[in-house]
């Protein structure tokens, strides 16, 4: 079947390049839509290859790369497994070692047929564009893999009566044939590095929500312990509903500390608290076990006794004893409508609230403790950097255990 499809001749859904949701029948499909789904700030080709592109890395590669297997591709996401998009490679293997026929007086599919005599169906779905369904009688399929030719603008895909490459920009909506990979490495697991600090806290190898060492993961707001989705606008009232209140429509940052407040017991201006090991610990409601989130002094332990080499998406970090390192992905964050900057900057939560302000009562209530990167910059940022670390922001987090 086509993916979302649920027999062999419906056509399934939509996707743009990289979305892993469809659009829907009624959408006006473009490239600032095609942007919002996938969690950038973009609205058009312009915008494609830049800081406002969270595919950038991908699409601006020399050479071909592709999203087969990772948080973009629809396939993998939502079926799990080892199923996953065919590569540009998989779809001229189907070309070339298959007999595609039409054998219906109403084209509405083609039959590719193997030598060995199993087949599969192969619906005229056509595809979607501002101008609604189009292209019926013909296939249109994704592959997996970006253009050759290195602009960003456009992906690979895979259409008409013969089977053959074409380049399309990534915002079109078109079917997804998903390919099982026995092949396919395994995602990767939580586990514990241990960077041979005084304290002995060891650092796990992933982003909490992510399956391999490059991949951001999650984005959570302060204290939250289920992420933002990408297609959340991350403010204030989705925060606090995302705390576990109700009816938060209208409520901003004044709420903040009060009797409102689920966390106002833990930005208490005479005696913030810490959240790793809490209710409101991600990693450590998660994860369980003893992992947390790490506190100011965890990073500050991490910056002073390690080894920081920038690596084009983010930070090998690297014990100067023992060698072991883990890396920490460039992952930006969610705030607003967007994901902002990945690949560039790093944003990470840690448990510890902002100490006390003498010049600024309020900060204390409004942010929280983060670590900020990028290719020359390491900062924790505290009550010098208001507004970088608002608690409603959706940031990373590497858990750490002892």
């Amino acid at each position: 079947f086509n993916l979302d499809a649920s027999n062999p001749e419906e056509y399934g859904g939509y996707y743009g390049w990289g979305c892993i949701e469809p659009y829907s029948t009624t959408d006006n499909v473009d490239w600032e839509l095609y942007f919002k789904m996938i969690g950038g700030s973009g609205n058009s080709e312009s915008d494609c290859g830049k800081d406002k592109d969270p595919l950038a890395s991908i699409a601006m590669s020399q050479g071909v790369k592709n999203i087969s297997g990772s948080k973009w591709d629809a396939a993998h996401v939502k079926l799990g497994g080892k199923w996953r998009m065919p590569t540009v490679a998989e779809w001229e293997e189907l070309k070339a070692k298959c007999i595609l026929s039409n054998n219906t007086s109403n084209s509405k599919y083609y039959i590719c047929t193997s030598n060995n005599g199993n087949s599969i169906i192969l619906p005229t779905a056509g595809f979607h564009n501002s101008d609604g369904e189009g292209g019926q009688g013909s296939f249109y399929y994704w592959s997996s893999s970006s253009y050759t030719n290195d602009d960003p603008k456009y992906a690979a895909y895979y259409k008409g009566t013969k089977i053959g490459m074409y380049s399309s920009r990534r915002y079109i909506g078109c079917p997804i044939r998903p390919v099982w990979d026995d092949n396919m490495p395994e995602p990767t697991e939580i586990k514990a590095v241990d960077l041979g600090l005084p304290s002995g806290t060891k650092w796990a190898n992933i982003n909490l929500g992510a399956s391999t060492i490059e991949e951001p993961g999650d984005y959570y707001g302060w204290g939250c312990v289920e992420p933002y989705s990408t297609t959340e606008y991350v403010d204030w009232p989705i925060y606090f509903q995302k705390l576990g209140k109700t009816g938060t429509a209208g409520w901003d940052n004044k709420k903040c500390g009060t009797g409102d407040d689920p966390l106002k017991d833990y930005v208490n201006y005479d005696n913030p608290m810490s959240i790793d090991g809490t209710k409101y610990d991600a990693a450590h409601e998660k994860c369980g076990g003893n992992w947390h989130i790490p506190t100011k002094s965890d990073w500050d332990e991490l910056i002073k006794n390690c080894t920081w080499t920038w690596q084009g998406t983010g930070y090998k970090v690297t014990n100067n004893v023992n060698g072991n390192y883990i890396f920490l992905p460039a992952g930006g964050k969610h705030f607003g409508g967007i994901t902002d900057k990945g690949g560039n900057t790093g944003y990470y939560w840690c448990a510890s609230p902002i100490q006390n302000d003498p010049n600024n009562v309020r900060a204390i209530y409004e942010n929280a403790t983060c670590l900020y990167f990028n290719s020359g910059n390491l900062i924790l940022f505290d009550y010098n950097y208001l507004d970088y670390g608002l608690r409603c922001k959706g940031f990373t987090i590497r858990p750490v255990m002892k």
